[in-house]
């Protein structure tokens, strides 16, 4: 996935404030943080397959969005709205 979405990893055992922040209850805690605001609310629990093949295309599904609408261009009032 490098280049295409950006990973971090947090211990929850250590870091305790920010478990509780996004309201991990069990471990591993797959979150997925779209762009834009960044607020807790933002955050997207991960539901499917504990594989590399399910995450990686769940990734992929969440990004592609992003994607296309980053190709849009602010030209004008009309645009934007």
């Amino acid at each position: 996935m490098k280049g295409q979405v950006k990973v971090a990893k947090v211990d929850a055992t250590e870091h305790k404030e920010a478990a509780g922040r996004f309201g991990v209850r069990g471990y591993p805690t797959i979150k997925f943080f779209p762009g834009g605001k960044k607020d807790d609310s933002t955050a997207i629990d991960y539901d499917g397959p504990r594989t590399a093949a399910g995450m990686t295309e769940w990734a992929i599904e969440k990004t592609k969005d992003l994607k296309n609408f980053a190709q849009v261009q602010l030209i004008s009032q009309e645009v934007y709205d």
